[in-house]
């Protein structure tokens, strides 16, 4: 039976005159709260104590006392965050709130709350968590080595995820990204051994690195961003984001489809250690050559690449070529020197390496 929480405020000194409620987002307002943990005694005396903090005197202080009977105190529960604490709204939750917290079933985020803060559920026994509303950004190690907890929706307000999501959340089975999530931090779900499906958005602009790695159950990964890798300043995307994923690695094993490449011209892959044969490669569209873009595997190099042709890259990431030490990479000199400046020969040529550049064949 779900327990809501209820609240129990002793010895606070309260402002007089609060600001009518605001936005969740205007985390200035006078009456913003942000609720966070002091302390996690769910095992000892069944009952979590969080600090209360208006965000206009961060030494403004109350006990908010969360009490369950002692017969239930061992039992798993659901928890609902308050959306008041003694008539002011909650816009944010602190970090730590419920990290190594293992009797929780579980929880509901409501409508007010814009911010999360760092290891929210870390190491948790949730298995259910339901984000409304307004949340904007969540902090790092979200869900990091859970265990039990299986989808995960963010929701479609949500701009910013902090690294290590769901790291190592190795239950997750399902992820699906909000419309507006631009920036996922690394690590946001390597690891997550029983994650099958990921379903990403066409407004994301940044992923860290190892987002997806090791995802050895995946068989679905939908990323339609044409944002990714649009520029040396601009949106990026991390190193290893499909290393050792069973979705890539099916892909990359097909003779009919050996390329990855996101969006508009970011090239993130090419499997070169299955060539048999001396080869050509052209990529006419191709903006972006990512870190260890043309791959082998730890022991076995595309010896077979011969010319790589590339009429339209502006970036070349580092270690691009590293498994193909008989090429010849075909630039443009004027596209490299948008992107690095005057010294863009030396710059380039150190990240082709092994490879040779040629850059006489395009202007």
């Amino acid at each position: 039976m779900k327990k809501q929480i209820f609240a129990a405020i002793c010895s606070v000194t309260m402002m007089a005159g609060a600001a009518a409620f605001t936005p969740a987002l205007d985390l200035t307002a006078d009456n913003a709260i942000v609720a966070s943990a002091v302390d996690m005694w769910y095992e000892t005396i069944g009952f979590v104590r969080y600090g209360v903090t208006y965000t206009n005197d961060i030494n403004s202080m109350a006990d908010y006392k969360i009490v369950y009977a002692a017969n239930q105190a061992l039992q798993p529960i659901d928890v609902t965050i308050p959306t008041t604490v003694a008539g002011k709204p909650v816009t944010a939750i602190g970090d730590n709130i419920f990290m190594n917290t293992n009797r929780l079933k579980a929880v509901s985020v409501p409508n007010g709350i814009a911010t999360i803060g760092d290891n929210f559920l870390r190491n948790s026994t949730v298995t259910n968590i339901n984000f409304n509303g307004n949340l904007y950004v969540i902090g790092d190690d979200c869900f990091r080595d859970t265990t039990s907890l299986k989808n995960v929706n963010i929701p479609s307000m949500t701009h910013t995820i902090g690294n290590n999501f769901c790291y190592h959340a190795t239950g997750l089975q399902t992820i699906n990204f909000g419309t507006a999530v631009q920036t996922v931090g690394s690590s946001c779900c390597e690891g997550c051994t029983s994650l099958k499906t990921a379903n990403l958005n066409s407004n994301l602009e940044y992923l860290g690195d190892y987002a997806f790695y090791g995802c050895s159950a995946m068989t679905a990964f939908n990323c339609p961003s044409t944002h990714l890798g649009e520029g040396w300043t601009g949106p990026d995307i991390g190193g290893g984001i499909l290393w050792a994923n069973k979705w890539a690695d099916d892909r990359l094993s097909n003779p009919n489809t050996t390329d990855l490449i996101f969006g508009s011209g970011t090239f993130l892959y090419r499997y070169v250690k299955k060539l048999t044969a001396n080869t050509n490669i052209t990529y006419t569209n191709v903006k972006y050559v990512y870190d260890y873009a043309f791959g082998g595997d730890a022991w076995t190099y595309g010896n077979k690449v011969r010319k790589v042709y590339l009429p339209a890259a502006e970036r070349i990431g580092h270690y691009a070529f590293k498994k193909c030490p008989y090429a010849t990479v075909y630039l443009s000199p004027s596209k490299m020197r948008a992107t690095y400046g005057s010294n863009y020969r030396q710059i380039v040529e150190q990240r082709c390496a092994p490879a040779t550049v040629n850059w006489n064949y395009y202007t």
